[in-house]
């Protein structure tokens, strides 16, 4: 189980949600996720993109900060970058932009997690912050 994990989960209210919301790790933060924002962008929905290199789901409740570079990109196409800073906390980037639509692609960095227990503690997190922050979302 401690191999090479890479996940994205995707939290729909319906086929046709038009507001977006893409979290990620480096993966999003470099050309995966500057592409799958563009992607959704051209497909005509609305998408707020933010990415934080070297992050768990912990990190997105913490803030901790990231050493190794971090991308967002508002709904309204605002871009900010650079290569440290805190991860944005889940729970303001919900509010901020209501997303009927959640991407979460992140996964990597649990290899060098402690146990499996460890990764698998951390990822229900999910299971506990979207269904109570957004309570129109299902999985």
């Amino acid at each position: 189980m401690r191999n090479f994990i890479l996940g994205a989960l995707l939290l729909s209210t319906s086929a046709f949600a038009n507001n977006t919301l893409v979290i990620g790790d480096s993966h999003t933060v470099g050309p995966f996720g500057r592409e799958l924002d563009r992607l959704i962008r051209d497909s005509g929905e609305q998408v707020a993109t933010y990415s934080s290199c070297g992050s768990i789901v912990k990190w997105w409740i913490t803030g901790q900060a990231t050493p190794c570079g971090y991308f967002f990109k508002t709904l309204e196409g605002k871009v900010s970058e650079g290569t440290k800073g805190p991860t944005p906390l889940i729970k303001n980037i919900l509010v901020k932009n209501n997303p009927d639509k959640i991407i979460i692609a992140m996964g990597a960095n649990y290899a060098n997690m402690p146990s499996d227990d460890f990764m698998k503690k951390d990822l229900n997190i999910t299971r506990k912050i979207f269904p109570s922050a957004t309570p129109h979302l299902s999985c």
